[in-house]
């Protein structure tokens, strides 16, 4: 289910929502400090492809010459989130994170690609404060000088 924060005015006794974000992906942790909010997703790009699985030994060569093509193919659009903005602005939407803003780790662990959303709690959303990681997020801590995502190393069975 997509994230669905909202940008709510108050004023005078009544308050409405102003804005809305849709993000592509699973809500994993937010975190508020110092009047900045840091929401934490979790981005599953493989739904978008068709990966074949092996049926016994002889079905690997043809799974993996399959797969490769899927990735061959693919798009930046296939494993970048997306979202839309809508409210006070003209609707928008876009990828999520720019590429200069997605890093990988050192050693792979899997498919996934985590994002954090950094936005003023008293101000516009704004997606374009996104970095990403690729790898999956699972547990996230925070306090009041760092925010961390941490994920399961992925180990090949060889």
């Amino acid at each position: 289910m997509p994230l669905r924060p909202c940008s709510p005015q108050v004023a005078e006794g009544w308050s409405s929502i102003t804005a809305t974000l849709r993000v592509q992906g699973d809500y994993l942790s937010a975190r508020s400090v110092g009047g900045i909010a840091r929401v934490v997703m979790r981005y599953d790009a493989g739904h978008n492809f068709p990966f074949v699985y092996p049926r016994g030994v002889a079905g690997e060569s043809a799974a993996q010459q399959a797969n490769r093509e899927a990735i061959l193919t693919s798009t930046l659009d296939d494993w970048l989130p997306h979202y839309t903005l809508s409210g006070r602005h003209p609707s928008l939407g876009d990828r999520l994170t720019r590429c200069a803003d997605v890093h990988a780790p050192t050693v792979f662990s899997g498919l996934g690609l985590t994002t954090v959303m950094s936005a003023a709690i008293d101000g516009d959303l704004d997606p374009s404060s996104t970095t990403a990681v690729t790898a999956p997020g699972d547990t996230v801590y925070a306090s009041t000088d760092s925010l961390y995502v941490a994920t399961t190393r992925w180990l090949d069975a060889e």
